[in-house]
């Protein structure tokens, strides 16, 4: 008796986190799209020592993405005049986050934001909290500022807790994993089949409106946001799974 109730609950749970997907963004999901790929990217910082620092890590985290699916994703200039790059798409560090973003400094890693220009996303700015202790950590600062590339193109927080996707921070980063690779894949596809077909939102306003499309939630802290709950039930759940496994076919 129960080895069949194990049996039962362990197929109610694999369905369930058989079932955790990537998501596509708001704006994104809504049919604005990048015109061009690839996204031409800049890194810019007043501080010369911490440009160099965020430069070198932003190449590594657009690497780990276009090698794992094979597709020229972002574009780098390597210099940015100043400490501003008005217009363009660009890579910063904020010590003003909050009053920035909106978002919480203590619990909030970093954000993305996308503008839309009539159909398309125009423009798109990943700010960095500077604020948040874990972003002077190189390794950190990677697992965060590949999460935040994802979102650039379209992909929003995804419901399975070990993709690099997730809404918390990975503390043990292992790679991008089959979701977020999936998730890409798609964003790149329908990308390109919108740019194929030359697709217009129906929510867009015309050619030469913009406006500022919703921002994308940034990784957080897995100590203060009650959006890490979804994360921690499935690490709960990938355990009980996997008890349930050893029961069942011990």
């Amino acid at each position: 008796m129960m080895k069949k109730v194990l049996l039962l609950l362990g197929l109610v749970i694999i369905t369930i986190s058989e079932s955790w997907a990537y998501k596509f963004t708001t704006d994104f999901a809504a049919g604005f799209y990048w015109a061009n790929l690839p996204i031409q990217m800049t890194v810019v910082d007043s501080d010369s020592t911490r440009k160099a620092r965020i430069e070198s890590i932003t190449k590594v985290a657009m690497n780990e993405w276009m090698d794992s699916v094979g597709t020229d994703i972002w574009g780098y200039y390597a210099s940015a005049l100043g400490a501003s790059a008005s217009g363009k798409n660009v890579v910063r560090w904020s010590n003003n986050f909050q009053a920035e973003t909106g978002m919480s400094a203590v619990t909030t890693l970093a954000a993305t934001i996308r503008y839309t220009s009539g159909p398309y996303i125009a423009r798109t700015e990943i700010v960095i909290n500077g604020s948040h202790q874990m972003n002077n950590n190189d390794y950190y600062l990677k697992t965060i500022l590949i999460h935040e590339f994802g979102h650039t193109v379209g992909l929003d927080h995804s419901d399975d807790p070990y993709a690099v996707m997730a809404p918390s921070i990975q503390l043990t980063y292992n790679g991008l994993g089959s979701d977020d690779i999936n998730g890409m894949n798609a964003v790149v596809s329908k990308t390109h089949n919108y740019q194929a077909i030359g697709y217009v939102s129906p929510l867009s306003k015309g050619e030469s409106s913009s406006s500022t499309s919703p921002m994308s939630c940034g990784s957080v802290n897995l100590l203060g946001s009650s959006a890490n709950l979804s994360s921690l039930f499935g690490g709960f759940l990938m355990s009980l799974i996997g008890f349930i496994r050893k029961r069942l076919f011990k």
